[in-house]
């Protein structure tokens, strides 16, 4: 079984994003969370960090920058995907 730690970079980030009220109350997750096609687009143009900090949990026993390493996505990444 997977065991994570808390992503506190994550976490800073969200708690931002709850402070400047850039969130949503009622929405469809499965229809608004990015893909992996999106996640790549945002990687060809954002750092490692940028990507983690859209994660709430890492991945214990696996290596960093890879996708693999961040757990528990909290929103979509501006400029993830069209939509968002």
């Amino acid at each position: 079984m997977a065991k994570y730690t808390v992503n506190k970079a994550g976490v800073e980030h969200c708690r931002a994003l709850i402070d400047a009220r850039h969130y949503v109350l009622d929405s469809d997750w499965g229809e608004v969370q990015p893909s992996a096609s999106d996640e790549n687009r945002f990687l060809g143009s954002h750092s490692w960090d940028d990507y983690s900090a859209w994660h709430l949990g890492l991945t214990d026993g696996t290596r960093d920058e890879t996708k693999a390493h961040d757990a528990f996505v909290s929103a979509t990444c501006d400029g993830c995907i069209a939509a968002a």
